[in-house]
């Protein structure tokens, strides 16, 4: 996490340094997360989703014509309808503006687990999650934001998880069992508002 956290201000560094067209701002919003869960050939499946919020801050960097790069620091809440997964994520978004203030974006998400559900109850035994995720996650992104109203901002962006975040190891009161190893990915659908501080 302290990693993630020394990137961004290494970001918030050399955009302070930039020109006046350097946009900072915040932002927030619903998000609908679900995950994929995969094992061999035999099965692929998405989980039901469930809705949460994200919210933080971002930098936006003119680049050249038409094109800039954006570095954010959200905190997001993923997971499933049985599983609370929050994130710290350092998302890094390559954008182009297509028309006068409408930009499409693709770029890449780097997240840290900061809290998981720690039980819940399974067909009558008391379930304690041990090492059951790992503490990252990465994924891809792909969005488009719009600028309006001088300030403010609106954004929509789904997220497709690339790396497996399950480590299936997990502890029942009647002993230590071992399940399928998943391999199983975040995927997220968000819509942000946010206002531009400096532009």
């Amino acid at each position: 996490m302290k990693k993630l956290v020394c990137s961004f201000a290494l970001v918030l560094s050399l955009g302070s340094a930039a020109s006046a067209q350097v946009a900072f701002g915040l932002k927030a919003g619903p998000i609908l997360s679900r995950t994929h869960a995969s094992l061999g050939d035999s099965v692929s499946r998405f989980t039901d989703a469930k809705a949460s919020f994200v919210a933080g801050a971002f930098l936006r960097i003119p680049v050249f014509a038409k094109v800039s790069l954006q570095a954010e620091l959200l905190y997001a809440g993923k997971g499933t309808k049985f599983t609370d997964l929050s994130y710290i994520n350092l998302p890094l978004m390559l954008q182009y503006e297509a028309f006068p203030n409408f930009r499409v974006e693709a770029g890449v998400e780097a997240g840290y687990l900061l809290k998981i559900n720690k039980e819940r109850s399974a067909n009558g035994f008391k379930t304690r999650r041990l090492t059951e995720y790992t503490n990252w996650d990465v994924g891809i992104n792909l969005g488009a934001s719009y600028d309006f109203l001088e300030r403010l901002n609106v954004g929509l962006r789904y997220n497709i998880g690339v790396y497996d975040i399950y480590d299936p190891q997990v502890k029942i009161s009647y002993g230590d069992v071992r399940i399928p190893n998943y391999n199983v990915k975040n995927h997220t659908l968000q819509l942000t508002v946010g206002y531009i501080f400096s532009k």
